[in-house]
């Protein structure tokens, strides 16, 4: 046994690294929203990064117990709970058997992350366990109630008195998302390049996993052109004939045909899957080597939380 979901949330589903390597047979990549956050959740553990996690969007759910082990939570702040008593983001805690784990609505940012001492042992689909909110997907889908989701018993008590900060920044802020040229970039008029970065967007209460849609000025190209169907990145930039772009996220179909104008840098992804819907966010462009040196920062903050994490795990055991 492992937990049982009395309440499913919103868009609750197992996260892991993705399905890489699939992609040119027509599978989505999926995999977490907040990369960094489900990393983070699983480094507090000393879990494997990619193990698997229980992915929570806009709305948390109710999970049940039925083994000992210990947890970790990170990303959205959703109020977590345990027997109705308030527990602290971003640090281990041990659970025991007939614990109930609550989450309510989010506060800060769109999706947390629930981990488990070395991960959820849910089935695994082309060396993935990532599942989709797609209906009728093969690759599995939003977690339903009664769902058993397993994992294996840990009965050690869980290293007390630290945590980690890895709290979203409060929302209904505009946040600055940062981006590199796309493949037809040159395809856009100069008023629509400086209007995509100097205008804010709105993102779309229809945004979801597959992709955030944006709400703006109309982007429009020098003249009418189409693309030949290519694969897809987490964070492209499409702009379909309406002109208003669409940023393609985890779930994101294998290939698309319309003009690329950016994509997102790797390093804030994380930033732009947690920031809620309705609010706005502004582009701003820089070169390949900010974006890789972005990206260089972010996995230095990863081995400042593992050696810290270590040093406390081994003062806890010794």
């Amino acid at each position: 046994m492992g937990l049982i979901i009395q309440k499913p949330g919103l868009q609750t589903t197992i996260q892991d690294l993705g399905r890489n390597g699939y992609q040119a047979l027509g599978f989505s990549v999926s995999g977490p929203m907040d990369s960094l956050s489900m990393e983070a959740a699983n480094l507090i553990l000393q879990n494997d990064r990619g193990a698997a996690t229980i992915e929570m969007g806009i709305v948390g759910g109710h999970f049940l117990f039925k083994k000992d082990t210990i947890i970790s939570i990170t990303g959205a702040f959703m109020n977590p709970k345990i027997n109705q008593l308030a527990i602290h983001q971003g640090a281990p805690i041990s659970v025991r058997k007939g614990d109930l784990l609550t989450f309510g609505p989010a506060t800060h940012g769109v999706y947390t992350y629930l981990a488990v001492k070395d991960g959820f042992k849910s089935l695994r689909y082309l060396s993935s366990r990532s599942s989709s909110n797609l209906r009728n997907s093969i690759l599995g889908s939003s977690l339903k109630k009664e769902a058993y989701i397993p994992f294996e018993t840990y009965t050690p008590d869980a290293p007390k008195r630290w945590f980690i900060d890895t709290m979203i920044e409060e929302t209904g802020q505009e946040r600055v998302i940062r981006y590199i040229e796309g493949r037809h970039y040159e395809w856009f008029t100069e008023e629509a390049k400086q209007t995509f970065e100097n205008e804010p967007f709105h993102i779309s209460s229809q945004s979801n996993r597959m992709g955030y849609r944006l709400k703006g000025v109309t982007l429009k190209q020098k003249q009418s052109a189409e693309v030949w169907t290519e694969g897809t990145l987490f964070g492209s930039i499409q702009v379909p004939p309406n002109g208003q772009p669409i940023i393609l996220m985890a779930d994101r179909q294998p290939t698309g045909g319309y003009p690329k104008i950016g994509q997102v840098i790797k390093a804030d992804l994380p930033k732009l899957s947690q920031t809620s819907f309705q609010s706005k966010i502004r582009f701003k462009k820089v070169t390949l080597m900010e974006a890789f040196e972005a990206y260089k920062q972010q996995e230095q903050l990863k081995r400042v939380w593992r050696v810290s994490i270590e040093r406390k795990w081994k003062e806890w055991c010794e």
